[in-house]
């Protein structure tokens, strides 16, 4: 299919979205994600429904409520940390996180969340941007 889509695009330009498009199922056939008759046979879904589903329900209703505001590092350690829960590994991360402590002997360790956004925005080509300006609205009220 990739090679028929190159001949309408043989007179355009490198950079035109012809040739991009092409580019970019060209990278996804190579890295198997375009497998669609295997992922059918092995009952795996095919469409982004799952997927959104989950992160309304477990990222965007944990971070975006009223009130809530969120350092992106500290949010993103809480994602990690829900994600290491729901898929079975939080021993593992314990462990691992308990073994670096005792190696480097360290007494005033913090959560340090992998730089899981940094790279997710360094393959599509995205820039970091500049952060958005912060709010500092506390609540006067203790905890119960």
């Amino acid at each position: 299919m990739i090679e028929e889509l190159g001949a309408p695009a043989a007179g355009r330009p490198d950079d035109s979205p012809a040739w991009r498009e092409i580019a970019y199922l060209s990278r996804h056939a190579a890295a198997g994600r375009l497998r669609y008759d295997c992922f059918r046979c092995r009952g795996v879904p095919l469409g982004s429904g799952a997927i959104e589903s989950t992160v309304r329900r477990l990222i965007n209703l944990r971070l975006k409520g009223t009130s809530t505001f969120w350092e992106e590092a500290n949010a993103e350690a809480v994602i990690q940390l829900q994600a290491a829960v729901l898929s079975g590994r939080w021993d593992q991360v314990l462990d691992r996180t308990r073994a670096a402590t005792a190696r480097d002997r360290r007494t005033d360790w913090r959560w340090e969340p992998l730089a899981c956004l940094a790279e997710l925005k360094a393959l599509d080509g995205q820039d970091e941007g500049s952060p958005q300006p912060s709010t500092k609205k506390h609540s006067k009220r203790t905890a119960a």
